[in-house]
This record gives structure tokens, C-alpha cells and sequence, in this order.
């Protein structure tokens, strides 16, 4: 019996890590991808920003994202110059995440940790705000008022 619980144990925990790999998936494109679907031309990384993270040779293992000759820490956040039209530039605010370097997400997005979020909040796998967490609590505490 015990061994029927454990294989039945190890079969969930196999699809479940399998589902929470798929949602990641999307994560894994490059920032020139990513930035593309955003509907930006191009983009260029503001050499000032990136000079205060080490500089490391091609040899050296980094913990974060290469970048040139820099390794920048996980969570390292900063902003990238990207062509949103024909004279206009934009600036995007990026992260350097286990994906590598992505535009930082918005409410209601996928998340695994907070510095992912524009906003700094990941709750249950979810950009939030603080104003709508308190918003969504009021909102239950007080459900039995206005029922349906």
C-alpha cells in the first residue's frame, strides 16, 4: 500500500513539475525576441548602466546574465534605449532573470519571484500591486454584503 501511495506521489509531483515547465517556456526567448513581440525595433544597452556590474573573461563562470564582458547579479534591474518607431526612442525597464535578461512584467503576469514584477510584488505566481491585494481582501471580507 505504501509503495502504491509513493508512485502516485511521484507521478504528481512529475506532472507538476512538468505544467510549472511549461508556463516557464515563454520566459526562455531572448531579450531581441521578447522586445520584437513588444512591437520595438531594436534596442541598445546604455553602456554607463551596465559598467558598475564585473567585469569577468569568457572563462569565468557568472552567476546572472553575461553580457559583453560583464556579469550582471540575478535581480539586477536596469533599462535598455529601444526604437519604438521611426525618431522615437523609449526606455524599457529589463531584469536579469534564470531566463536571462527580460522586459520586467506587468500586473496579472506569470511570476516566480518579485524582482520579475515592474511593481516588485509576486504573490502566488502573479504580478500584483499592494493597492490590490488590500483591494481583494476588503473585497471578500465584505463579499456577504453584495452577494452574486
Amino acid at each position: 500500500m505504501r509503495r502504491i501511495v509513493l508512485v502516485f506521489a511521484v507521478i504528481f509531483l512529475l506532472l507538476l513539475s512538468a505544467v510549472v515547465f511549461a508556463e516557464n517556456e515563454e520566459d526562455q526567448s531572448s531579450l531581441e525576441e521578447q522586445m520584437e513581440k513588444m512591437g520595438y525595433a531594436g534596442y541598445q544597452l546604455p553602456a554607463q548602466q551596465i559598467q558598475q556590474y564585473p567585469q569577468i573573461t569568457p572563462e569565468q563562470p557568472c552567476n546572472g546574465c553575461k553580457m559583453e564582458d560583464r556579469c550582471i547579479p540575478y535581480g539586477a534591474k536596469f533599462t535598455v534605449l529601444a526604437q519604438a518607431g521611426e525618431n522615437q526612442i523609449v526606455e524599457v525597464p529589463v531584469v536579469c532573470t534564470y531566463g536571462g535578461i527580460t522586459p520586467l512584467k506587468e500586473v496579472g503576469a506569470f511570476c516566480n519571484y518579485n524582482y520579475e514584477c515592474a511593481s516588485n510584488m509576486c504573490v502566488k505566481n502573479t504580478c500584483t500591486t499592494l493597492w490590490l491585494l488590500i483591494k481583494n481582501w476588503f473585497a471578500k471580507v465584505f463579499s456577504f454584503l453584495f452577494p452574486g
